[in-house]
């Protein structure tokens, strides 16, 4: 198992974490901004809440989340894993992260995002971690949206499952490695919205 993290971006990981999108695996750029791009919108919105996606202390990916607690909106603006980390379960195991901080969030009764249909879409990823789409479109990004369990706070030494989810079981904080199995690395949502999720 390999502990994983959401850590802020500084000055000490900025090119590390900008230089996973060089890294994207052929036409998975289409999908997502570069980070840096996304480092530029952070800094001029008051809504961001940009991380670098940490294993142990190499960051792996990157995630944005549009974090607006006085409309109660918690929207996943980005999220990418750089080409040579997909695969190995880390997209799965940081929405996990993502639902934990989100649930403790003001008014959080859901996590929203979207995404581009069609080849190489993460439309299917996000059925798998029960995100649901009423069929609504943003421009050619389809919307959708998890429905955030209430369970009970308890200490993270145990495994914390969500019910939920009820076709992905993943334990926060860490990622399961047999054989690949737990990787879904695809790539997906675009840059128009606010942003959307990538490639993962």
């Amino acid at each position: 198992m390999t502990q994983i993290s959401l850590q802020p971006v500084t000055e000490a990981n900025f090119k590390q974490v900008e230089r996973l999108f060089d890294a994207l695996q052929d036409g998975q750029d289409r999908f997502v901004a570069r980070n840096v791009y996304s480092q530029a919108e952070a800094y001029v919105s008051d809504s961001a809440w940009p991380r670098a996606i940490c294993d142990g202390d190499t960051p792996v990916g990157f995630l944005m989340l549009l974090d607006d607690p006085q409309k109660r909106e918690y929207y996943l603006w980005r999220l990418m894993i750089g080409g040579p980390f997909q695969g190995r379960g880390f997209g799965r195991a940081v929405i996990e992260l993502l639902v934990e901080h989100v649930r403790q969030r003001p008014g959080a009764t859901r996590l929203t995002t979207s995404c581009v249909q069609g080849e190489g879409s993460p439309e299917g990823f996000y059925q798998r971690l029960s995100f649901v789409s009423d069929g609504q479109m943003y421009g050619e990004e389809l919307d959708l949206a998890l429905e955030l369990p209430e369970i009970p706070t308890r200490p993270l030494s145990h495994p914390r499952i969500y019910p939920s989810m009820r076709r992905s079981i993943v334990i926060i904080g860490t990622v399961r490695r047999p054989n690949g199995q737990n990787g879904d690395a695809r790539t997906g949502t675009r840059k128009s919205r606010r942003g959307a999720s990538g490639a993962f």
